[in-house]
């Protein structure tokens, strides 16, 4: 008997002392690691991981992700809750953010000053600006550098899909030519320079 209150009395020990940074508090706060929850879960803990969700048996279905689902409230059509978006994980450790609708977007915060921006309709990516209209839109100035050279261009800037601007170099024969010309078959004027002699011409 005295052996069985030894045990008792350990177990009710040692949830005492789990029970003093675990709380549910009237508030409807849940805390782990915390006796002041602030939010609906709050965790406190000084480990690298906080929260782990774990699927066993992964491998047996490896297109079936993990994560973390969001909705908001939901209104007379949908009582529930609409889910809106979700941060998954997939197999192999790939990371997805989706939506319901199938369109996301990706940004910074705060939101009307993202720093960057992923559009997810077309996917165009903003750069200091939150409405990108092209594949990658930047509201300010670039810089490129690489040791060498500031920004390369494979093909040329383009308007309108007529050819204003357009770099070419030769680095076996070390010619570089400069095009500022105007339509697919353009009348152009051409800045070439040869190491280490430069040339101003004029091409129709």
């Amino acid at each position: 008997m005295k052996k069985i209150f030894t045990l008792l009395a350990s177990l009710l020990i040692a949830f005492s002392l789990n029970a003093q940074t675990n709380t549910f508090p009237t508030t409807g706060n849940t805390g782990i690691g915390t006796l002041n929850p602030a939010f609906n879960l709050d965790i406190f803990n000084n480990a690298t991981t906080l929260l782990r969700l774990h699927r066993p048996n992964s491998a047996l279905n490896s297109t079936t992700p993990v994560g973390i689902g969001f909705s908001h409230r939901g209104d007379a059509n949908q009582p529930t809750g609409d889910t809106r978006a979700g941060i998954y994980s997939s197999y192999n450790g790939d990371l997805f953010f989706a939506a319901a609708n199938g369109v996301t977007d990706l940004a910074t915060s705060p939101f009307q000053y993202s720093r960057l921006f992923i559009e997810g309709t077309d996917g165009y990516i903003g750069i200091g600006t939150t409405n990108p209209t092209q594949l990658l839109h930047v509201k300010g100035n670039i810089l490129s550098t690489n040791g060498t050279s500031a920004i390369i261009l494979g093909h040329g800037i383009r308007a309108n899909n007529r050819a204003e601007l357009f770099l070419n170099a030769e680095s076996s024969n070390d010619v570089s030519e400069i095009f500022f010309g105007y339509g697919p078959s353009y009348d152009e004027t051409k800045i070439r320079w040869e190491f280490p002699i430069g040339e101003l011409m004029t091409v129709s």
